[in-house]
C-alpha cells in the first residue's frame, strides 16, 4: 500500500502497523492474568466476519469440526464474534457446542481495539478460517496462529476484479506461512506479517508527535 500510494500519489504515505499497538487493554493486568488462570490455556476462534455493506457465509459446522480436531489441547474455547453476526444469530451453533462467545462489539466503538485487545491478552493461540485483520492484531500479540482453509463467500454490492485477485494472491501466501497443523510462532511467519503488517514499523508515541505536529501547525 505504502508503494503505491507514493507512485499514484503526491501523498507521503506513513506506515504505522497494526492500529491494536495504539491502544490501552481494556482491564488491567491484574484483572487479566486472574482470567487466564481461570479459564487456563484458551484457545481464539475468530471466524471470518461480516461488515457493514458486506455479508461473509461459510460453513460453521465444518469450521466446528477443524476446531474440535485441536480442542483436547486446550482448556477454554473462545468465538469472537462481530456485532453484525452476532444479530444474526451466527454464535448459536459455536455456543451449543460449549464455546464461551465473546465479543468486542462495533468498530464505531471507541473501544472496539481495547475490548479486542482484552480478548487476545485472555488466550494463548488463535485459530482463524479468514485471512482477516485479526491475524494482524495476532501476530503483534504473539499469539500463534492456525489458518484453516475454508470457501468464504463474499457478497459485496461493489466489486473490484483486480482487488480480488490481489487478495486472492495473499490469502494463498498466508496459507503458505499459517496452514500447518501445529499453533507455532515462526521467525518466517514473523517476517511475513511484517511485510503484510508492518508489524515492526509500529511507531512510539514521540515519533507519532513528529509525524503528526508538522501537520497540524500547516
Amino acid at each position: 500500500r505504502e508503494k503505491i500510494i507514493k507512485e499514484l500519489t503526491e501523498l507521503i504515505p506513513v506506515v504505522i502497523g497494526p492500529y491494536i499497538a495504539y491502544v490501552e487493554n481494556y482491564r488491567p493486568k491484574e484483572y487479566i492474568d486472574e482470567v487466564k488462570k481461570k479459564n487456563g490455556r484458551t484457545l481464539l476462534v475468530m471466524p471470518s466476519h461480516s461488515i457493514q455493506g458486506m455479508n461473509v457465509e461459510y460453513d460453521i459446522k465444518q469450521f466446528i469440526q477443524e476446531i474440535e480436531k485441536v480442542k483436547t489441547e486446550f482448556d477454554t474455547i473462545l468465538v469472537c464474534v462481530y456485532y453484525e453476526d452476532l444479530k444474526k444469530g451466527l454464535w448459536k451453533l459455536y455456543r451449543e457446542k460449549g464455546y464461551g462467545i465473546v465479543s468486542a462489539g462495533n468498530t464505531g466503538s471507541p473501544y472496539f481495539l481495547n475490548r479486542l485487545k482484552y480478548i487476545f491478552s485472555i488466550s494463548d493461540a488463535v485459530i482463524a478460517n479468514g485471512a482477516t485483520t485479526g491475524l494482524a492484531y495476532a501476530m503483534h500479540m504473539q499469539k500463534p496462529i492456525r489458518l484453516v482453509r475454508q470457501n468464504i463467500d463474499f457478497d459485496m454490492p461493489c466489486h473490484n476484479n483486480v482487488l480480488e485477485l490481489e487478495a486472492e494472491s495473499q490469502v494463498e501466501n498466508m496459507h503458505k506461512y499459517f496452514g500447518g497443523k501445529e499453533f507455532v510462532l515462526s521467525e518466517k511467519q514473523l517476517e511475513y506479517a511484517d511485510y503484510i503488517f508492518g508489524l515492526n514499523r509500529v511507531k512510539s508515541k514521540e515519533e507519532m508527535r513528529k509525524i503528526l505536529l508538522p501537520l497540524l501547525k500547516n
